[in-house]
């Protein structure tokens, strides 16, 4: 298996070795999906930052409420990808 760092660095090359062994493959998409992927890790990382800046806020409801929302949000993401 090629890792995506190998493919985004020679795309020319994996599409012929793939047309060379008979083999259709969408280069692009496979690339778009890869970087939606590290959209979405960022943002979960965003958001637990910013739940456990809350979470060490002692005695603030609203600080403790939005950290139980990214928390919900979090979860959710992970199930997206």
């Amino acid at each position: 298996m090629l890792s995506v760092d190998f493919i985004r660095e020679n795309k020319e090359k994996v599409a012929l070795a793939a047309k060379n062994k008979n083999r259709t493959v969408d280069i692009d998409a496979i690339l778009t999906l890869d970087d939606s992927r590290k959209t979405c890790i960022q943002q979960i990382q965003k958001l637990r930052e910013e739940r456990n800046t809350l979470a060490s806020a002692k005695g603030d409801e609203k600080a403790h409420e939005r950290g139980r929302e990214i928390q919900g949000l979090d979860t959710v993401t992970k199930k997206e990808i």
